[in-house]
């Protein structure tokens, strides 16, 4: 349609390799020049192998023994809560918890805390340890002297080190990539399983030193491997392709982009919703929602802006184990909220029930 784009990542793709390749003219802007990129290298990757979750609170504890401060980011609450309450019985060490369990007000003042700690650290105070899930890698602006994360692809490994040895207070930051030997939750997140193949091959190739990784050039070689993981049809399980764009590929005209937008999801369907009782402003927006309710009026967009504040997306079934411990606010607009204020925790927000639960519902 004759328009330009311009994409700006840490991690860029290898477009030109994608099953359906730009047209026209693709070119970029800053070249591979290993000159430009030195000035930018904070951080180099370590490989600490394959371990089992039960073994990485004593391999942080070494970590910590000659670090002011660490980040362990996983790929599931399950692992984070599990990691946190190990780490936390270090009284020597400032301990914080980090998930989308935890609504987006207690996330930000947790992080306010992360930011204080770290500073009164680097000043001689006490040594800093967070555990998070990948909430932590986009976004948020705070400086870790090391970082573990487990199983994960070249991109997610760059997000992670972008929370380490930010400002560069040190000549280099250490980020441990270990393997998870439990894989948890690898079957659901394919493309964390398959970015962390892709990066293992690219590793066994010994083309390029650990601290020469996240440079533009093996960046580009592992998205090659990253692609060939899956057929055109793997990263398109819906077959929006099929359903949606016209049979002689390329044909602008034969795209139905309404139907496109409608279908296509980011994020599975089927969440919900719903609010937790988080501070005194969960408390004041609780009653804002009720006086509402009561004059039947229906909330409005500044509201909602603010609801996202105090709110927590679950899925269906834990939705269905919590129905017993929610108050219905506002029936009309559908708004819940927890009511059972020993379900969310100050330190690591919703619990999770004792019951099963399906394996996405752990994740991020």
């Amino acid at each position: 349609c004759g328009a330009t784009v311009v994409l700006c990542s840490a991690t860029q793709p290898c477009l030109e390799k994608a099953a359906h390749p730009m047209e026209g003219s693709l070119q970029e802007l800053v070249p591979h020049d290993p000159a430009l990129w030195a000035p930018f290298r904070r951080t180099r990757i370590i490989d600490a192998g394959v371990r089992r979750l039960e073994e990485i609170p004593d391999f942080a504890q070494e970590i910590l023994d000659s670090a002011n401060s660490l980040l362990v980011v996983c790929n599931t609450k399950r692992q984070a809560c599990f990691l946190y309450e190990k780490l936390r019985r270090n009284n020597a060490v400032v301990c914080f918890h980090l998930s989308a369990a935890m609504c987006q007000a207690h996330r930000k003042a947790v992080l306010k805390q992360i930011s204080a700690a770290l500073d009164d650290s680097r000043r001689g105070g006490s040594k800093v340890l967070c555990v998070s899930t990948q909430v932590i890698e986009a976004g948020v602006d705070v400086s870790f002297g090391s970082v573990i994360r487990l199983t994960a692809g070249m991109d997610n490994a760059v997000q992670t080190a972008g929370r380490c040895n930010r400002n560069a207070e040190r000549t280099l930051g250490d980020v441990f990539a270990y393997e998870d030997a439990d894989g948890e939750g690898l079957n659901t997140l394919v493309d964390l399983r398959d970015g962390a193949l892709a990066l293992d091959e690219l590793r066994a190739t010994g083309r390029w030193a650990d601290d020469e990784l996240f440079n533009a050039a093996p960046v580009t070689d592992y998205f090659r491997r990253f692609y060939g993981k899956r057929s055109a049809q793997g990263w398109d399980a819906a077959g929006l392709l099929a359903q949606h764009i016209g049979r002689q590929l390329p044909c602008l005209y034969g795209w139905n982009f309404p139907a496109m937008e409608a279908d296509f999801h980011l994020i599975t369907p089927g969440q919900q919703v719903i609010l937790v009782p988080y501070g005194e402003e969960g408390e004041q927006l609780r009653r804002d929602i009720l006086q509402l309710a009561e004059r039947h009026i229906m909330p409005g967009r500044e509201l909602y802006r603010r609801l996202q504040r105090i709110s927590v997306s679950i899925y269906a079934a834990e939705y269905d184990q919590l129905h017993p411990h929610l108050e219905t606010l506002h029936p009309d607009a559908d708004i819940r909220m927890l009511s059972t204020p020993a379900l969310y925790s100050e330190l690591t927000g919703l619990q999770r029930s004792s019951k099963p639960l399906p394996a996405e519902s752990l994740i991020c």
